[in-house]
């Protein structure tokens, strides 16, 4: 799968917490992201309702930007290291 791809899985969901294998991780209920490829997530944070930035967070490392395409980029490598693609 290239990361186009991989991006193009990607869809908008209101609450992370109703999908059983990312509640599983103990998401919020409520919290807002995007899923890719069945069950890789990256949080939305929001401000005033609308989306402003994106936190991803992979075992420790957690990171937050604006910039979804690049928290998209470090997802993408983590899953094709890990066998998930």
């Amino acid at each position: 799968m290239t990361f186009e791809e991989f991006q193009a899985t990607g869809r908008d969901v209101p609450d992370l917490s109703a999908l059983p294998l990312i509640a599983a991780q103990g998401i919020e209920p409520g919290q807002a992201g995007r899923v890719y490829a069945g069950d890789l997530f990256i949080e939305t944070l929001k401000l005033d309702g609308a989306p402003t930035e994106y936190q991803l967070t992979i075992g420790s490392d957690s990171r937050i930007s604006a910039d979804l395409s690049s928290l998209e980029g470090f997802l993408y490598r983590f899953a094709k290291l890990q066998g998930y693609l």
